[in-house]
């Protein structure tokens, strides 16, 4: 994910309109690290969403798991 995120720096320094990031599922962790759980969507967003729009793409199955990610969004 180190290099995902270092990636994102630099395209956020460019003259971008957003950032489009889409996973398998919206609130899965990391692919490699069974320890980082934290949504690589949300990683994302709180490392470079104060520089560029981001758009997270996954699924989300449960009206809950909608409810939480506006509520990140929204509120």
């Amino acid at each position: 994910m180190e290099e995902t995120l270092q990636l994102v720096d630099k395209l956020a320094d460019q003259d971008l309109d957003y950032l489009h990031i889409s996973v398998g599922g919206f609130w899965n962790g990391s692919i490699r690290d069974d320890n980082n759980q934290t949504s690589r969507v949300v990683m994302i967003h709180e490392r470079v969403g104060d520089r560029v729009p981001v758009m997270g793409v996954g699924i989300l199955r449960t009206p809950d798991e909608v409810m939480k990610r506006l509520k990140q969004v929204y509120l």
